[in-house]
């Protein structure tokens, strides 16, 4: 920091000078003010965060497209619900069975409308910091479908989960993976979208220290040529205009962090993109 308050950047770098015994008789070195390489390295990465905020809220706005209409089913359930109970306790007050069977239904579609907010909630807020916790697998699977289930039976998708141990858990920032696994879902949504055979499979395999997250489409497939560059900032197999071709390179950014791996399985016949993490962050205990 110098006299006037301005922080400058400084990298010091010293050698020792040894005499033929071995003895050091001196150290030689050099200063030099790097503030300007720094303040770039800063600026660009403001700028990083920006696209990948950017990215991530393109991802959701794709995959959120059914949410008025899913928020608007039960908004409209719960105001006929409402009409019956006020009818019923017109006609007859002392019906508190039926009245209390109306109330849980209008109790369970506020719960599916609340959490379809949270989800929302969850996923538009930056996560990068956030310590690792242990989460449940079916929270983050739950969570994220809910964004994006309507689009997907509105256009006659079929999204399938396969069994697996329902108190699964793993140790990670669970609004990123939320973020990686829509990712994929939204890849896997456009791949089958014109298809005949419209399916989309999610499948988790535990093994001992490691969950895998593989979502499975029913698409064409992803050439040879292109494989090798799938996860290359901006490069995108759809169509111009769909998509950022950021999606696949920060989801990738995101499992590593998490030390894990994610990758296009090439052995399968159908398209299949795997999500391997630890169970365990590094430097905690094992679940």
């Amino acid at each position: 920091q110098r006299p006037d308050g301005s922080i400058r950047y400084i990298l010091d770098k010293g050698y020792p000078v040894y005499e033929k015994n071995g003895r050091v008789t001196r150290v030689v070195g050099i200063a030099r003010d790097i503030t300007e390489q720094k303040l770039a390295e800063i600026k660009i990465a403001v700028q990083q965060e920006k696209i990948v905020a950017s990215a991530k809220m393109s991802t959701l706005g794709e995959m959120a497209g059914g949410v008025a209409h899913e928020i608007n089913n039960p908004v409209t359930i719960i105001l006929g619900k409402v009409r019956q109970l006020k009818m019923t306790l017109k006609n007859d007050p002392t019906n508190l069975e039926r009245a209390l069977e109306i109330s849980e239904t209008i109790e369970k579609t506020c719960d599916r409308i609340a959490k379809i907010v949270k989800g929302l909630k969850i996923f538009s807020r930056n996560a990068e910091h956030d310590p690792f916790q242990v989460v449940q697998l079916k929270t983050i699977l739950e969570d994220t479908l809910s964004l994006c289930l309507e689009k997907f039976l509105a256009n006659d998708v079929d999204v399938q989960i396969n069994n697996y141990r329902a108190d699964l858990s793993i140790q990670c920032r669970a609004t990123e993976i939320s973020q990686v696994l829509l990712n994929l879902l939204s890849n896997a949504y456009h791949a089958v979208a014109d298809q005949k055979l419209k399916e989309i499979r999610i499948s988790v395999e535990e093994l001992q220290d490691t969950v895998s997250l593989s979502v499975i489409d029913s698409g064409l497939g992803i050439a040879k040529e292109q494989r090798d560059r799938i996860f290359i900032p901006f490069y995108s197999t759809k169509d111009v205009g769909v998509g950022t071709g950021l999606g696949l390179s920060i989801s990738k950014g995101i499992v590593e962090a998490h030390h894990g791996r994610i990758y296009l399985d090439t052995e399968k016949e159908q398209t299949t993109f795997v999500v391997s993490l630890p169970k365990t962050q590094i430097g905690f205990q094992s679940l």
